[in-house]
């Protein structure tokens, strides 16, 4: 296991940033490296590349949990 702190450890990532107007609806959550939890930072709108992206997994996260647990 790695210490907390250590760039490789696992922390939870808002797709859309709570600043941003996400939520933390397990749809909008996924394990990110605390290094690059890091450096995306709160951007959403700033980057239309990330913007697509995040919009991308935000609705295949959203699909996997529906159709695993009719939820």
């Amino acid at each position: 296991t790695l210490p907390t702190n250590h760039k490789f450890s696992m922390t939870i990532d808002h797709i859309q940033p709570l600043s941003k107007g996400g939520d933390s609806m397990k749809y909008n959550l996924l394990a990110a490296h605390r290094n690059c939890n890091t450096r995306k930072q709160d951007r959403w709108k700033g980057n239309p590349f990330q913007q697509s992206l995040s919009d991308i997994l935000k609705i295949q996260n959203e699909k996997f949990w529906k159709e695993k647990f009719q939820c």
